[in-house]
C-alpha cells in the first residue's frame, strides 16, 4: 500500500504529481500502482524522482521522507507501529503479492518445516 513519513503527508493526487518513490520488480518500472477499495479498482501512473531496484532503499527513502512508497505492509510494519510511517488510504488494499518459501525436498520434510508452512498458510493463505 501507499506509505509515507508523517512529515511528508500530502493529498490523494500527489501520487500523480511526481513525489513517488517508484521501483524495479523483476527487472520492470513498477510505477503502475493498484488499489482496491469497496469492491473498485483504481489505478495510478506515478512517477518521481529516486527509483530503486532494492525495496530497503525504497523503504528507507519513504520513512525520510523523500516521497510515498508502494510498500507491503509486512515489509514496514514496525515502522508503522512506530509511527516512522503512515498509511494514505487505510480502507484500501494493493495487489496482493506472492511470497516464496525455499526449503529442501518435499519428500524428506522436516516437522519443523511443515509447521512453518502451516503457519504461513494461515496468515497469508
Amino acid at each position: 500500500m501507499l506509505r509515507t513519513a508523517p512529515s511528508s503527508t500530502r493529498s490523494a493526487s500527489a501520487t500523480r504529481n511526481g513525489i513517488c518513490i517508484c521501483f524495479y520488480r523483476n527487472g520492470e518500472l513498477f510505477n503502475r500502482w493498484r488499489l482496491f477499495h469497496q469492491g473498485q479498482q483504481r489505478e495510478v501512473t506515478v512517477s518521481g524522482d529516486r527509483t530503486a531496484d532494492d525495496g530497503a532503499l525504497v523503504r528507507h527513502w519513504a520513512v525520510q521522507g523523500h516521497g510515498i512508497a508502494y510498500k507491503s505492509r509486512l515489509n514496514v510494519a514496525g515502522d508503522l507501529e512506530s509511527g516512522r510511517l503512515v498509511e494514505l488510504f487505510p480502507d484500501a488494499r494493493g495487489q496482493p503479492s506472492p511470497l516464496y518459501v525455499a526449503y529442501p525436498s518435499r519428500r524428506y520434510q522436516p516437522a519443523r518445516i511443515k509447521v512453518l508452512l502451516g503457519c504461513l498458510e494461515g496468515v497469508f493463505g
